[in-house]
């Protein structure tokens, strides 16, 4: 066997007999953990990759590293940050040579879960590393760090710190890493953005998991992960074949400095995605505008093709705020839920429009309806604001509790629940509590519906009240003639209730006929003959199966408030 100093010794030597056994004690220097075992192949013509593969700087042949397990960084002459500065190479790159190590680990997998080799991973020691350009992330290959592995942004100017190869990538695992992008402006930690490699078919990152990161010290978008929206509903090449789906993140915090940029944003298709113990707030001691998390379509279409958001994605055990405007901001999504979080210092907590079956539960809020009772340094909108405010939206609000503190408490006057704009919004609220009454106050949760004018015309005519999948409704009517209701058309499950109010004038509803209906009639009046209920009077109704004549469904009368 041969022992060298470095590989720069290794690869100086000549006349190396073909199957040679070589120890180098170091990558640059003996000691620095980038030495190892090395044989020497006389035929190899692969080419140089800086870390398992050497070629001699004269002759043929290659040194072959000799190893199992993790490929270490170190292998690769990867530095650390008290070591960057001293390398002789003035184009010396820590990133390209991460970039050589995971090129090298890709090389070693042939998709879709088909390895070649027994580890796929790159493990980085504890130590600050900087990354001067953009490293791309790709299938199946692992980075993991430890508890005090830092990757810092040494004022390069680039757009993120990780980006994703093209194509499907499959089982990418991040772990144990603090990404500092230093106050960089516009410089982001990760962007996840699905796009085809030289085919058409589907793509995106699947099945990926990034757990125990901090992204910090950040002036752009610490997260961004970007599914396709298509343009045309027929094309296999449109970018609606883009989604990034089933994704793991779990204790991961992210903090933003900007107004301008979110610690999480999500566009485009992503689904199936889950936020386990995660953190997305406002760096310590900022009271900012904007928003942690931006989840919407970013697509100037109007179709649902065209404008494909996010869908099937929870928060879990999960947080944040720190004096921010807005938690979270919602758009043309669905599915979305939010289980067992603590919010805390938000002025709006929850900004959803556009969106159906967004889930709210479970959950405590602190100070997280216009920063509560806090002094004017804790808010950016002076005291005012919602915990949730809502345009075009179904919203399930359950088990929530919801506190404020400070001295500042004629604030409450400005502060309420929900606020619902517009007259298209679904609010299913149960079982929330509040440390103060007045912080349960809502606006806009009665929505407005009217008697189908076509067949209710006069006095004589039925009308059909549609109430789609609102619970509380006025229902405008005009002054006269009386306006006549025998059928209700909504969403509701059977087992629940709509609350109807008459707003204008007064709403006569007929029964149906309990055994035989054929009418189209589908109200139970409980035996009456007839109920009127004049302008500013209420009635509910609770939906059940029927099975007599033509209608399946039947609303059944179970109070009138007059």
């Amino acid at each position: 066997m041969i022992e060298y100093n470095t590989i720069a010794n290794m690869k100086s030597a000549t006349g190396i007999a073909n199957g040679q056994l070589a120890y180098v004690k170091g990558y640059f220097a003996a000691g620095d953990g980038g030495g190892g075992m090395f044989i020497y192949n006389s035929t190899d013509t692969q080419a140089d990759n800086k870390g398992v593969i050497f070629a001699p700087n004269s002759g043929s042949g290659r040194w072959i590293r000799q190893y199992e397990g993790y490929m270490n960084v170190e292998y690769f002459g990867v530095q650390k940050a008290w070591d960057f500065y001293g390398t002789t190479d003035p184009l010396f790159s820590n990133s390209e040579r991460i970039q050589l190590m995971i090129d090298y680990a890709y090389s070693k997998r042939t998709g879709f879960g088909d390895s070649k080799s027994s580890d796929m991973t790159i493990y980085f020691p504890t130590g600050d590393y900087f990354i001067d350009k953009t490293i791309t992330l790709k299938d199946e290959v692992r980075l993991l760090g430890s508890s005090s592995t830092i990757l810092t942004n040494e004022k390069y100017n680039y757009d993120y710190m990780f980006k994703l190869d093209v194509g499907p990538v499959t089982k990418l695992r991040m772990e144990d890493f603090i990404i500092n992008t230093n106050q960089l402006y516009t410089c982001g930690g990760l962007h996840i953005k699905a796009a085809f490699p030289t085919t058409s078919d589907p793509s995106g990152l699947w099945h990926g998991v990034f757990r125990n990161i901090t992204i910090q010290n950040c002036k752009g978008t610490a997260i961004y992960l970007e599914g396709g929206e298509g343009n045309t509903a027929t094309t296999s090449t449109s970018n609606w074949n883009l989604p990034n789906q089933m994704v793991v993140f779990d204790n991961v915090r992210a903090e933003r400095m900007t107004a301008t940029y979110p610690a999480l944003k999500l566009t485009g298709q992503n689904a199936n995605y889950t936020f386990l113990n995660c953190e997305f707030r406002n760096k310590q001691g900022l009271t900012l505008a904007g928003t942690c998390v931006e989840i919407k379509s970013v697509n100037s279409g109007t179709s649902y093709m065209e404008r494909m958001a996010t869908n099937a994605v929870s928060f879990v055990n999960s947080g944040g705020g720190a004096y921010s405007e807005y938690f979270a901001t919602i758009e043309d999504s669905t599915n979305i839920t939010f289980d067992t979080n603590f919010f805390e210092g938000l002025d709006t907590c929850f900004s959803i429009k556009n969106s159906q079956q967004i889930q709210i539960f479970n959950n405590r809020f602190a100070n997280a309806i216009g920063s509560g009772f806090l002094d004017s340094g804790h808010t950016s909108t002076g005291n005012v604001g919602s915990l949730i405010a809502a345009e075009g939206s179904i919203i399930n609000i359950w088990n929530n509790h919801i506190t404020s503190s400070g001295s500042n408490t004629s604030a409450i006057v400005n502060q309420y629940f929900i606020t619902g704009t517009g007259n298209n919004n679904v609010f299913n609220v149960l079982n929330n509590s509040f440390s103060h009454p007045e912080l349960s106050k809502t606006t806009g949760v009665l929505q407005t519906v009217s008697v189908d004018v076509a067949y209710a015309a006069n006095n004589t005519t039925h009308g059909t009240l549609h109430t789609s999948s609102k619970k509380l409704v006025f229902a405008t009517v005009p002054a006269s003639p009386l306006s006549i209701v025998s059928k209700i058309d909504s969403d509701i499950c059977p087992g629940e209730t709509v609350f109807i109010k008459a707003s204008g004038g007064s709403i006569q509803f007929l029964p149906m006929n309990p055994t035989s209906e054929i009418t189209g009639r589908n109200i139970y009046l409980n035996g009456r003959a007839s109920l009127t209920i004049n302008n500013g009077q209420g009635v509910t109704f609770m939906k059940a199966d029927n099975v007599s004549g033509n209608e399946k469904c039947a609303y059944h009368l179970v109070s009138i408030a007059n």
